[in-house]
């Protein structure tokens, strides 16, 4: 089971104000925003190496196979990509129930694999050019992130 880091809400919070509060004036506005660039959360930076680490192994399991993956997340208002280069949109189709629209179209049959922050997640339809992904929680639909992975049926996968 793949497991995303957990955002310290405490930290980033403690950090939000303080950015917020430098962005008053136009010089301290600039250079929060160069601090934030160079010197990025702990969250952030726990992220960006679990998202390294996925990387690798995803590779070197699915050895050629892997199509393409990527991480959805829900902020509370809406879902973002903003980490999948290969995610063009997200259509909501109702509580915990999405669909992944994809740059890329695949023509041949694949797997798609689901893990989700919170719940039990799966593809609920999938074709070679997209799919949709349900969340449920103790039969409750829920909204989270989630991470997929959608790789090729060939040599028995």
């Amino acid at each position: 089971m793949i497991k995303p880091p957990r955002n310290n809400k405490s930290k980033d919070g403690w950090r939000a104000l303080i950015e917020a509060c430098a962005q008053l004036t136009p010089l301290t506005a600039f250079l929060s925003r160069i601090y934030a660039t160079t010197f990025p959360s702990q969250s952030d930076r726990e992220r960006e190496e679990w998202e390294g680490e996925v990387s690798t192994i995803l590779n070197d399991r699915l050895s050629g196979r892997l199509k393409t993956f990527g991480r959805v997340d829900f902020d509370g208002s809406r879902y973002s990509f903003g980490r999948s280069s290969n995610v063009s949109s997200i259509t909501d189709l109702g509580s915990g129930c999405i669909k992944a629209n994809l740059i890329r179209r695949f023509t041949e049959n694949c797997v798609v694999d689901v893990q989700a922050d919170d719940g039990v997640a799966r593809v609920t339809q999938k074709s070679a050019a997209d799919f949709s992904i349900e969340i449920r929680k103790d039969g409750e639909r829920i909204d989270t992130g989630f991470v997929f992975i959608v790789h090729s049926c060939d040599d028995g996968v």
